[in-house]
């Protein structure tokens, strides 16, 4: 399990005592070699999306720079800009895999993602309020070049987060669906 230390450059909602991005602000988890994962990892939070709406590759926690990104965990995923769906993608470019579950504003929701590299199929697992919410196989290995930053787009098609946020944690293996 991997504590998060960083700097706080975003609000905290007083209602609910969560972190508060407001689709321009993020945290910056810095590049430190333990934040590194390259074949497996387990990422969990919650969310509740806000705003007028939620606009596609919306970064929940992601690896950037500001104008590259490497792997994602997205409130919804791009799918030349169809996207419905909440999803992860190991690398900067290509397939996004996507959970079943469209998320809906002003709700709250736990979501967690497992990678595991190695496995011989299902290696992404997608669960929702602890319960299963898709697969997809997708054995490319992480990609780790970039800052760990909370809520942060680069802009354009890849989006800040607008919404609550709570409770992130980044394991460095698959937890089983007991364990989430």
């Amino acid at each position: 399990y991997l504590w998060l230390l960083f700097t706080l450059t975003a609000n905290v909602w007083p209602a609910e005592k969560s972190l508060y991005l407001d689709g321009s602000t993020y945290v910056d988890c810095g590049s430190d070699s333990s934040l590194d994962f390259a074949n497996q990892i387990t990422i969990s939070c919650w969310v509740k999306p806000m705003g007028s709406s939620i606009p596609a590759e919306a970064m929940i926690v992601t690896r950037t720079n500001g104008s590259q990104t490497d792997w994602r965990f997205m409130a919804k995923v791009y799918a030349n800009g169809n996207g419905e769906k909440w999803g992860f993608r190991p690398v900067p470019a290509g397939a996004e895999p996507a959970a079943q579950t469209t998320l809906s504003l002003n709700n709250w929701y736990h979501l967690a993602v497992t990678y595991d590299k190695n496995s011989t199929s299902d290696n992404i697992k997608f669960y929702l309020n602890g319960q299963p919410d898709g697969t997809a196989d997708d054995t490319r290995p992480l990609t780790n070049g970039h800052p760990l930053k909370i809520g942060r787009g680069i802009g354009g098609a890849q989006a800040y987060f607008e919404g609550l946020v709570d409770d992130v944690a980044i394991w460095s293996s698959p937890l089983s669906a007991s364990q989430i």
